[in-house]
Formats: C-alpha cells, sequence, structure tokens
C-alpha cells in the first residue's frame, strides 16, 4: 500500500513515514491493538531489541508505541551490497483515526539511534490528528 507520506533523507539513511490501514480499530481496543502490532513488528525481522513498548497519550490522544533496533539476515545474500544483515533503528507510534489505525514511523541506522533518539521522540510528540 503507498504510504500517505513518506520522507527519506538525500543519503537514504533515515526515512520518516505515514501510514493508514483499512483495518478497523476502536479507540477502547489500544491494548489489543498494541498486542497486534508487537507481534507484526517481531515477525517482520530476524531479530527486535524492544527498549519502549507502551501505550501513551499524546495531544489527548493514545498511541501504542514501540521504540526497537531490528536486524534482518540476509543468508541468500539478496541486498546485492555483501552485507549480512541490515540493522534499524526504529520508532513507531500507531492510534485509532476515523475507524482506521494511522502509523508513524521514525527510522534511522542502529549504529546512530543516540543520534536521531531525541528528534524522532520531538517527531512523535508533535503529532496532531483532528
Amino acid at each position: 500500500r503507498t504510504p500517505v507520506a513518506m520522507y527519506t533523507s538525500t543519503d537514504r539513511l533515515v526515512d520518516i513515514g505515514i501510514n493508514k490501514s483499512n483495518s478497523p480499530w476502536s479507540k477502547g481496543d489500544m491494548s489489543i491493538l498494541r498486542d497486534f502490532y508487537r507481534a507484526n513488528i517481531s515477525n517482520l525481522f530476524t531479530e527486535v531489541s524492544f527498549s519502549q513498548d507502551t501505550v501513551i497519550t499524546i495531544n489527548h490522544r493514545n498511541f501504542a508505541v514501540f521504540e526497537f533496533v531490528s536486524t534482518i539476515s540476509d543468508d541468500n545474500q539478496t541486498f546485492g551490497s555483501g552485507r549480512t544483515s541490515i540493522r534499524k533503528y526504529s520508532l513507531i507510534g500507531y492510534t485509532s483515526y476515523g475507524g482506521e489505525v494511522w502509523l508513524f514511523n521514525f527510522s534511522a541506522p542502529a549504529q546512530d539511534w543516540q543520534d536521531w533518539q531525541g528528534t524522532a521522540k520531538s517527531i512523535l510528540q508533535s503529532i496532531e490528528l483532528k
């Protein structure tokens, strides 16, 4: 599915994305939504180390928030770059809005997570859906 919005830095290392799902979720299902997306995130990667997995309120709206470092192993060398794995730092927020799930994603190279963590959290805290 095409994202609602996507930004990639000029060096192609940092991504910021907004997307929505047609899956119906109500505001009251936030703990179920959190469990569902945690399982999905865990299945997308070879390895995931969560540093945050919680529900927080941002501008009067509940978000399931996941902060983690993920690894995708490339045993078959399909990346074509000679690398055997890719490690990323991610901060993702999910919320229910208009009967749909909206997600806000920030990702950067794992080795640079300390450089980007403050920026990622500031971006997440600035989200306003009206």
